[in-house]
């Protein structure tokens, strides 16, 4: 008897499914229905469930319809006896919108509200019963259950749609699941449906369903290579009429602070426009909710004046943080006789069918997560969307008849864009996957069913976030064997990760982010639940914060000047997180009176710092009491700068310019709980450029120049942004901490040295007190060693970056030229990019910095031989052939020497190098040189007498014969002495000026 279950095939709701496969709503997957039939009466070879792979285009019908086959076929298969058993069909979708949609369009085909034969569950809200045979769920609800319940009692199949999207959650559902068939529940019907992906990797996943396990998390093929049966059913989209409608060239898609408002101002006009020049409704994309927000609040305003040519239109967002009921009137078919805009993020891309609509306004904006390894950032970037994602979306428009799309970009950048959207495993923080991980008994994946993923986390990646994970106390300490992708259970030597701690079972068990829900349990100890719950989720909850200050945003959501939508959202999140945190220490013994284990109050206990923080009589007891005491909603204002430090106390930072800020001397400043202790802020009236912070993981963190935390002298940080060529990260929501809190939450990073530092362009050694990376005080040292001095120059370059140094034209024209073989030859060239560098400084740039120590003299950056150390990354003995490959200068037709130059203006290197040479010195020359041993041809600058370039070619040839004519009847009269002949094939390239012969 398995865990499944057992009803009969005439259990309540059957006969309606029977009826809706009897007569179908006419779309293009009906064709397959039989064929899909077919494939799940056979079972899998090794005899356990079917498993099987349906790649179908949006708006084919496959959530509506492959659900009800699929508990037909469960249905069927008990009639059998034994060899199987019936469960309720549980479908994923990717959002909550798209499963309480889902959910209500299957109701209502069979004629009834959601709850009964079809139900659904999303976070806060489930509407199913007992005879609820299909259930839609989120990726992430159904992936608490399997760690609750791994055998997932009652559920028969299991239908995860739009796997295309390749969210996170669903990518490590996918893995759980195939490790659940493998172990568990090999009567387990599995169905993976697609939109876009490339089903190859996925009928490998499926085909070893129920093979062995391994020692990793593994990529390959199944036991047997057996692949699962696919059913692809080929869309039949209306024709899509394509209008490319980009931005003035004075507006720019996305800024260095994200969307510019005038280029959403653009896209609410081509709305406009789209409107007079085709009927139906509108869908728009856009990247984020406030970017929908700002652009459903211009068509409201813009729209009522278009007049008849539009007709009357409601403007109406779509996104996740709208309440339920405002998604649902976004997805209902409109009042006769109006139009609707429907402004949406991603959430309307493959998982939602909008009625009525037959245009698409395409932002080409989309936001992917991004993460620096180096820096432990994770963070959201608003990024080109890719062209599969774009195709998706255009799509949206022809699904009830022609249609048409405007894309807000030119024709060139679409078709620069990058094929598909990168993965989230490959690009996100893998906190939560590691933790997940490691709660169902695989830490680091070791021991789950192989194959298991569609792309394994990436080794650096899932390396960051174990070590993230044991400095939160989630994870014990553990060495390492192998890299996510294989083995890594310690055959070399090395020992798998380690096991999850009691606190990071219950973090795992709270419903959201990692670090937040960490700081959620260990401050919902010292301060009460309710305050800490109402503090997280001003972090959870996805609000902005004015000025980047959380306090500000407390105050706003209590007073509800940010809207009722805003603080009722707020008020939910509030009270979920309440009930969560409740059970979890409820559940782990930790509440008063409990009868737990000893073990497991202790490990939910605040650190020890905090504890003695806290003792009666101090300060800082003082502090917490008083926010211990806020039971009310002001509670928020107070404790959120506690919860933040508690969720990235790698974040805590410092004002540099405070007193005593990092890599100066004193103690520094303290702030009151709710911020109100400002003392070194700038002069009323001035303006203030960005304020800068040194964080405790060695981040430089900058604030807005209008945030009213300019002047907190620490600050709990509690969420960030990266732009693309910033060397600091962009502060977007923070709040005022009291210093002794910074102190006691990172008291793990406390720590007193003797070190050498580059600071303000001087080397010197002194005796630190720190906080990690920020210096809490400093004393003055002796003079340096080489050795010191070399390790603290290469720290400045890794923090500072390489434009430290000094580079003479030389020694940019040997890393110009290095880079160039490196490109076109490869190893054993060395790579010459800034990161491959740094990364290499230890070896290049110590011994030089070391000779220079060595002349007694003080101590002059300025006096490195940048050329003499970047020689020492030349390889021998290729290094032979340097100047045969990548020569100096080249000789042309005069018999001068001219320098090649391998970098730009700017000091970067160049793809190709460039010969600057006067048109006279050429004259003969048929042949464009060749350098990197014939692979790469010289681009030839041609210069007037007055070394002007007059014309760049590649090809001598066509330039005498097509361009050379024109450059003489230009310049013969302006520079009369130079010689022009008219045929520059014969004439004797010349030096100088007229009629000089040159030297034999």
């Amino acid at each position: 008897m398995t865990p499944a279950d057992r009803t009969s095939p005439g259990a309540p709701g059957q006969a309606a499914l029977e009826a809706l496969l009897a007569s179908p709503p006419a779309l293009p997957v009906v064709a397959g229905l039989s064929q899909l039939s077919s494939m799940l009466a056979r079972p899998a070879p090794d005899g356990g469930a079917p498993a099987v792979v349906v790649t179908a285009p949006p708006g084919t019908g496959k959530t509506t319809l492959v659900p009800p086959l699929v508990a037909r076929a469960l249905s069927e298969a008990g009639e059998d006896g034994e060899a199987a058993a019936v469960g309720r069909v549980v479908v994923t979708q990717p959002r909550r919108v798209a499963a309480r949609a889902a959910a209500r369009r299957l109701a209502g085909l069979l004629g009834e509200e959601p709850g009964g034969t079809v139900g659904y569950a999303v976070r806060g809200e489930r509407r199913a019963g007992p005879g609820t045979r299909i259930e839609v769920v989120t990726a992430g609800l159904l992936l608490r259950r399997l760690q609750a319940e791994p055998d997932l009692p009652g559920v028969g199949a299991v239908i995860l749609d739009e796997v295309h999207e390749r969210a996170l959650d669903a990518d490590l559902l996918l893995a759980l699941l195939l490790d659940t068939r493998a172990g568990l529940r090999e009567d387990l019907t599995l169905i993976a449906m697609s939109a876009t992906l490339d089903a190859g990797r996925l009928r490998e996943l499926l085909g070893g369903a129920t093979g062995g396990a391994s020692g990793g998390t593994g990529g390959g093929a199944g036991a047997a290579g057996a692949l699962a049966p696919l059913l692809d059913v080929p869309g039949a989209p209306h024709p899509i009429a394509e209008h490319w409608a980009p931005p003035p060239t004075t507006t720019a898609r996305l800024g260095p602070r994200g969307v510019p408002r005038d280029f959403l101002a653009h896209v609410a006009a081509t709305t406009a426009r789209a409107l007079t020049e085709h009927d139906g409704d509108a869908l728009v994309f856009l990247p984020g909710a406030r970017e929908v927000d700002d652009v459903v609040s211009r068509l409201r305003q813009s729209l009522p004046a278009a007049g008849a040519s539009v007709g009357g239109v409601d403007a109406l967002p779509l996104h996740g943080r709208l309440p339920a009921a405002a998604q649902d009137t976004a997805l209902a078919p409109g009042p006769p006789g109006r139009r609707r805009v429907i402004v949406s993020t991603n959430v309307a891309e493959s998982s939602l069918t909008v009625p009525g609509v037959r245009i698409v306004v395409d932002s080409t904006l989309a936001r992917e997560p991004r993460l620096d390894v180096a820096r432990s950032m994770s963070w959201l970037a608003t990024v080109g969307e890719s062209r599969s994602a774009g195709a998706q979306r255009a799509g949206r428009a022809g699904r009830e008849g022609p249609g048409a799309v405007y894309r807000c970009c030119t024709a060139s950048d679409w078709a620069r864009a990058a094929a598909s959207p990168t993965p989230e495993i490959l690009s996100a923080d893998l906190t939560r996957l590691a933790l997940e991980l490691a709660a169902w008994g695989a830490p680091g994946g070791v021991g789950l069913h192989s194959p298991a993923w569609i792309d394994p986390p990436p080794e650096a990646a899932m390396r960051a976030a174990e070590e993230a994970l044991v400095s939160l106390g989630l994870l014990e300490p553990a060495g390492w064997g192998g890299g996510a992708g294989g083995d890594r259970s310690g055959a070399d030597g090395g020992r798998a990760p380690g096991a999850i701690t009691p606190l990071g079972r219950a973090v795992a068990a709270i419903p959201a982010p990692v670090r937040e829900a960490r700081a959620l349990l260990v401050a919902a100890g010292m301060i009460g639940a309710r305050p800490a719950a109402r503090a997280a989720a001003l972090l959870t909850s996805d609000l902005r914060a004015p000025g980047a200050d959380l306090t500000a945003l407390a105050r706003s959501v209590r007073e509800r000047r940010t809207g009722a939508r805003d603080a009722g959202q707020w008020g939910q999140e509030a009270a979920r997180l309440e009930r969560s945190v409740t059970g979890a220490l409820a559940d782990a013994g930790a509440t008063r009176g409990s009868g737990a284990a000893a073990g497991a109050q202790e490990a939910l206990r605040a650190p020890a710092p905090l504890r003695a923080l806290s003792a009666p009589g101090t300060d800082g007891a003082q502090v917490l009491g008083g926010l211990a005491g806020l039971g009310g909603l002001g509670g928020a204002e107070e404790s959120v700068a506690l919860v933040a430090a508690l969720a990235h106390p790698e974040w805590i930072a410092r004002r540099r310019d405070s007193v005593g800020s990092a890599g100066s001397a004193g103690t520094g400043g303290r702030a009151a709980p709710g911020g109100s202790s400002r003392p070194d802020g700038p002069a009323p009236g001035r303006a203030r450029a960005e304020v800068a912070y040194a964080s405790v993981g060695g981040t430089g963190l900058r604030l807005p120049a209008d945030s009213p935390l300019a002047s907190s002298p620490w600050l709990a940080v509690a969420d960030v942004d990266r732009s693309p060529g910033r060397g600091d990260a962009l502060i977007r929501a923070a709040a005022p901490l009291d210093e002794e809190v910074a102190l006691a939450v990172a008291a793990d990073r406390l720590s007193e040295e003797a070190r050498t530092v580059w600071a303000e362009g001087r080397l010197r050694t002194e005796h630190a007190r720190r906080l990690g990376a920020i210096i809490l005080a400093a004393t003055p040292g002796p003079p340096p060693s080489p050795g010191e001095a070399a390790s603290a120059v290469v720290q400045a370059v890794r923090g500072e970056g390489l434009g430290i140094l000094p580079w003479g034209e030389e020694a940019r024209e040997l890393r110009g030229r290095l880079a160039l073989l490196r490109a076109e030859i490869g190893e054993p060239w060395p790579a010459m990019d800034d990161e491959s560098l740094v990364g290499a400084a230890e070896m290049w740039l110590g011994p030089a910095v070391q000779a220079l120590m060595a002349g007694g003299r003080r101590f002059d950056l300025g006096r490195l031989d940048t050329l003499a150390a970047l020689r020492a990354l030349l390889p021998w003995p290729e290094a032979a052939r340097l100047d045969e490959l990548a020569p100096e200068r080249l000789e042309v037709p005069s018999g001068s020497r001219v320098r090649l130059s391998y970098t730009g203006d700017d000091g970067e290197p160049l793809p190709r190098p460039v010969l600057a040479v006067r048109v006279q010195e050429c004259f003969g020359w048929a042949s464009t040189p060749l350098v990197a041993g014939g692979r790469v041809p010289v681009l030839i600058h041609l210069l007037s007498p007055a070394r002007r370039t007059v014309a760049v070619t590649d090809d001598l040839a066509s330039f005498w014969a097509q361009g050379y004519p024109q450059v003489r009847a230009e310049l013969r009269g302006r520079y009369p002495k130079h010689a022009w002949p008219e045929d520059p094939w014969s004439a004797p390239a010349t030096r100088g000026t007229g009629r000089r012969r040159p030297r034999v």
